[in-house]
């Protein structure tokens, strides 16, 4: 009797007692593996100490194939029981990718490419052109599918709301309109309270049949949304692309980037305004105009502007 109570006792000590690491530990359990290399993958990060009493305790408890792939952060402080919990659960790490106000395709294929190794043939064809400016969670074993079902499900959700409440007057057919009109609106403006003011002027354009004539269209013809670090010259403005608004009328066939839910709101209900034109103001704002006339003062106000800048 005294011998079974001992046992039952050292078997409590093991599977319940806390023991201290020196510090919280990361490991990573890949698809695949087994039992036995589980035990080596927590023996070298001395997170358990005795094998041969580890892999009988999991075996006897049935729980050998219930480990779950992953990536886990062991607390300093944890015991055999807390530890096969977190393992059986499955509950892994989230790590998280941010998608920026106004990325390009080019350019998040690169960010992911850098923030997720395992996705270093990452390229941009894989994504789609429909997602929005957020933050994603992932986890270190989700699959590219999985990666860019998450951007789609979140991107379709967010947006279905402001497609049905859009102002029904706006010239655009589907929702895919919606995305290339508010990536060009990101593209022209960082100030939120100018969108809706710039999204009138491209309606007003559309409807009278007027080339949009967005410089960022010229630029994404030039480069496929890659960088571009000098301004605009009349022979760029002459590119042959369908991306080009100034060569081609109506809307280029996709998204130049990635926009904000504020930009899509901007897109769906814009102001009504008689604007036609617009130019910088060489403040981060913009000049708009109803006629060429007005216009072409304003691009007078803004060259006076820049000069005084360089001065």
């Amino acid at each position: 009797m005294f011998l079974f109570i001992l046992a039952i006792n050292f078997y409590y000590q093991k599977i319940f007692s806390f023991y201290t690491l020196k510090n919280e530990i990361i490991i990573e359990i890949p698809k695949g593996t087994n039992l036995n290399k589980i035990t080596k993958i927590l023996l070298k990060k001395k997170i358990i100490q005795e094998e041969f009493f580890f892999k009988t305790w999991v075996k006897f408890n049935g729980l050998e194939k219930k480990i779950k792939a992953g990536e886990y952060l062991i607390d300093n402080k944890i015991n055999l029981d807390n530890l096969m919990h977190k393992l059986v659960n499955g509950k892994s790490i989230v790590h998280f990718l941010r998608i920026d106000d106004g990325i390009t395709k080019y350019s998040l294929s690169k960010k992911i490419k850098e923030d997720i190794p395992r996705l270093r043939e990452f390229s941009q064809n894989f994504l789609p052109d429909n997602i929005i400016s957020d933050t994603y969670g992932y986890t270190v074993n989700d699959s590219l599918e999985s990666l860019i079902e998450n951007f789609v499900i979140i991107s379709n959700a967010r947006v279905k709301d402001i497609w049905l409440q859009r102002d029904k007057k706006i010239p655009l057919k589907s929702i895919d309109d919606l995305f290339i009109i508010a990536s060009i609106i990101e593209k022209e403006t960082g100030k939120k309270g100018e969108k809706k003011t710039i999204a009138g002027v491209f309606y007003n354009r559309l409807k009278k049949n007027m080339r949009l004539q967005s410089d960022p269209t010229v630029i994404f013809s030039l480069t496929n949304g890659g960088d571009f670090n000098r301004e605009l010259t009349k022979n760029d403005l002459k590119n042959k692309s369908i991306y080009n608004t100034y060569v081609v009328k109506g809307l280029p066939p996709s998204p130049i980037c990635y926009p904000s839910l504020s930009s899509l709101e901007a897109a769906a209900r814009p102001e009504n305004n008689s604007f036609f034109y617009f130019v910088a103001d060489g403040f981060g704002g913009h000049f708009f105009a109803k006629s060429y006339k007005e216009h072409l003062r304003n691009i007078k106000k803004f060259k006076n502007a820049k000069k005084k800048k360089i001065e």
